[in-house]
């Protein structure tokens, strides 16, 4: 409703406007109240999106070596609470990786998060892997939205590659940031 509200605030601004300098002319009032129709319509910065309300959305979670402890809980915690705002006609699923990329859940519409199951080779981070499989969850006729939560050290083939072509197909990617605080790392002395 927010989004009408301001369509109808512009459209009715531009149609006070025709009002006041059309008022002498009709064939420019007409023309003025097309123009700044036109006007209101650009203003309001419309969407167009594809698949109506469809929308599914790839939570990617790194679980390599390199992420901080108890990192999984906060992983878990943040599907949780993507499961509780997910709104009629949105799906949310889950990929996981560490050397490799696993699906640990296809989108859903109503599934709860079990937790993760699929064991991970904790020793690479392969970004890109996940990347991809996220975008081979998303149909092409659905919005989609891949939510990376990672400390960013990547070990595999050039994420940035899968990050474009997410975006060539109109998926958002967005990242969240987790990383071990400095000093924070296991060290073996012998």
């Amino acid at each position: 409703l927010a989004g009408l509200g301001r369509y109808l605030a512009l459209c009715l601004t531009g149609c006070a406007g025709v009002a006041v300098l059309g008022a002498r002319r009709p064939g420019v009032a007409a023309w003025n109240f097309v123009v700044l129709g036109l006007l209101a319509v650009l203003l309001a910065m419309p969407v167009w999106r594809e698949g109506g309300d469809a929308l599914d959305v790839v939570v990617v979670v790194d679980r390599s070596a390199s992420m901080p402890q108890r990192a999984d809980a906060w992983a878990e915690e943040f599907i949780k609470l993507a499961e509780g705002k997910r709104k009629v006609g949105q799906r949310l699923a889950v990929v996981t990786f560490g050397r490799q990329a696993r699906v640990e859940r296809a989108p859903s519409p109503s599934d709860t998060f079990q937790g993760f199951q699929r064991p991970i080779d904790a020793d690479a981070s392969d970004l890109a892997a996940a990347l991809d499989a996220a975008g081979e969850l998303i149909p092409s006729d659905h919005a989609g939205r891949v939510v990376v939560l990672s400390d960013g050290k990547a070990t595999g083939s050039d994420s940035r590659a899968s990050a474009r072509r997410l975006a060539l197909r109109g998926v958002t990617v967005d990242y969240v940031h987790k990383a071990r605080p400095e000093g924070d790392w296991d060290v073996a002395v012998s």
